[in-house]
């Protein structure tokens, strides 16, 4: 059995931080003599990721764990599938895409109210609304025919509630292009 401290795991998330930040920028670390840290920021902070779930500590903790990895992007949270479609759709309240942007993340539960995720995915496939967003699936299911059935409807990955940070570490890896990543620069 792996035995971690707190420090070792800290040290692998900033080792993780950099590494994707600098996978994003497609350009190598250029100082190794850390002096003086600050935090770059991303300027395309508009990159909304839109978390879909009825249970708030559900939510709650998706979004810690995304913070935790250094993950700047907005994120806009919502309650029940019905919600969903009219948040997607641009329907009232949702219509000021200044306001309310089209998310380029969707976390998707599937156990929700009103309308159910099952739902809600098959809605967003049928209309062709996913456009060149990462639709995530984050639930629990029952078999394996419930997963394939996940990417099918044009789920790009699926994860297994409740989410932890390996996972999720795992899907900014295999799926780049949307995430804003915090980095600790050095500066001489």
């Amino acid at each position: 059995m792996l035995v971690t401290s707190f420090t070792t795991l800290k040290f692998s998330l900033a080792t993780w931080r950099n590494w994707l930040y600098f996978r994003q920028l497609q350009q190598p670390c250029r100082s190794s003599i850390p002096q003086i840290r600050t935090f770059i920021l991303d300027k395309s902070a508009e990159k909304l990721i839109l978390i879909i779930d009825d249970q708030e500590s559900d939510q709650q903790v998706l979004a810690r764990s995304l913070r935790r990895l250094g993950v700047l992007n907005p994120v806009h949270r919502l309650g029940d599938g019905h919600e969903a479609m009219r948040y997607l759709n641009g329907d009232t309240p949702y219509g000021d895409r200044t306001t309310f942007p089209f998310p380029a993340i969707i976390f998707l539960d599937l156990n929700l109210p009103l309308v159910n995720g099952w739902e809600v995915l098959d809605w967003v496939h049928g209309l062709s609304l996913k456009g060149a967003s990462e639709l995530f699936v984050y639930s629990e299911v029952k078999n394996v025919n419930e997963v394939r059935r996940i990417y099918d409807l044009g789920a790009d990955s699926f994860l297994r509630k409740p989410v932890n940070e390996l996972d999720l570490m795992n899907l900014i890896y295999h799926f780049p292009k949307h995430w804003n990543i915090q980095r600790e620069k050095t500066q001489s």
